[in-house]
């Protein structure tokens, strides 16, 4: 599976183009974004024709910045022209430049950026490479909070719910919340020391 991250360079959205990043590398998916390339080029369009052509889906991350993007605008039509998949993940109240049965649509609220996108990367799960028996290569768990954290680098990423990686037997990047961790699949909360949050009845860690 490859897939084409379309964007703005703004740095507003810096932040959420990394965690598209993260979120699709612990799932094994080849995440194509053009400015990050090892050998970068001052002429970035042929890459660019040749990366969507060789996409699966075009993913648009939508924000109003992007939507203002020459470039962006034209990696869609592109996109859309090769009939490429597109999947839009567009800010709140912006009309997307184009409709079509090929298209999956989420919601982004850049003030819950994190959930939104563990949202998108719960989506794309089903076209993980990750096999049952390497899904906890690099995973510690941490018996304090009964989860479990992701090595990368020498840095503990994380958590990750217990409940899904255990019973579903898929990898589920948790919310951070005040005092709590929240799963957005089971909805697990992994309490911080000495927190409750009385909105949950299924937790796990501390309490």
């Amino acid at each position: 599976m490859n897939v084409f991250l379309s964007h703005s360079n703004h740095k507003e959205d810096k932040n959420i183009i990394d965690l598209i990043e993260l979120g699709f590398r612990v799932l094994g998916i080849n995440l194509y974004i053009a400015e990050r390339e090892q050998t970068p080029s001052a002429d970035l369009k042929p890459k660019l024709e040749k990366g969507i052509e060789g996409a699966d889906i075009l993913l648009v991350l939508y924000t109003s910045h992007a939507s203002v993007s020459k470039d962006v605008i034209w990696e869609i039509g592109q996109a859309n022209g090769l009939k490429k998949n597109i999947c839009f993940i567009s800010e709140y109240g912006l009309k997307k430049p184009i409709a079509h049965e090929r298209q999956e649509d989420f919601p982004l609220d850049c003030q819950n950026a994190v959930r939104d996108i563990c949202s998108v990367c719960n989506y794309f799960k089903k076209y993980s490479t990750l096999s049952e028996p390497n899904l906890k290569d690099n995973l510690i768990y941490d018996k304090e909070t009964h989860a479990y954290w992701k090595v990368i680098n020498g840095q503990k990423e994380g958590p990750y719910c217990s409940h899904c990686l255990e019973a579903k037997k898929c990898l589920i990047h948790t919310v951070e919340l005040p005092g709590a961790w929240n799963c957005p699949e089971c909805k697990t909360m992994i309490h911080k020391s000495g927190y409750k949050h009385p909105q949950f009845t299924r937790s796990r860690g501390i309490s």
